[in-house]
């Protein structure tokens, strides 16, 4: 498999973990603190939105909007979902069109300069979600949820 191939079935993979996963949520819970990174299922949630937005921002050169789901959105848990299903599929064009071996130059929000390949910083992403997932099912038990679907890469590879 390229590498164009490997990370576009990774994000493949990410969109579809994700949709599994946002569809087990109850609304009525995502509020309810919970012990974590984040102290909600909301604002986990969130967190990955705005991190996919900042290295969005990042690989396209566009100015940084530091954490802009928890700064600006006001709609619901469910239409955040969409959102992040149009992001995904920002980054699935994104990897379409560029050639992922190049690198990319940009800061951090404290302003530090850094350099990683398209590729590098693809998978970074992709691997944070699933981090956050996993805290998200954690989550999900503490409340008391016990119907939470596979979101295991194999489990993607079988369907």
């Amino acid at each position: 498999m390229e590498l164009k191939e490997h990370i576009k079935n990774l994000w493949l993979y990410n969109q579809w973990a994700n949709e599994k996963l946002f569809a087990a949520i109850p609304a009525v819970i995502a509020d309810v603190e919970i012990n974590s990174s984040f102290n909600s299922i909301r604002k986990t949630v969130y967190h990955m939105w705005d991190a996919g937005t900042v290295w969005l921002e990042r690989i396209t050169s566009k100015p940084l909007t530091p954490w802009p789901a928890s700064a600006q959105y006001t709609g619901t848990l469910e239409e955040s979902f969409v959102k992040i299903k149009e992001q995904e599929n920002s980054y699935i064009q994104f990897i379409e069109e560029t050639d992922l071996s190049e690198r990319v130059y940009y800061k951090n929000l404290k302003g530090v300069e850094f350099s990683n390949s398209y590729f590098e910083v693809l998978s970074h992403v992709a691997n944070h979600s699933a981090f956050h997932r996993g805290q998200i099912v954690t989550m999900l038990r503490q409340a008391g949820i016990s119907q939470i679907p596979s979101t295991d890469l194999i489990a993607y590879y079988r369907k």
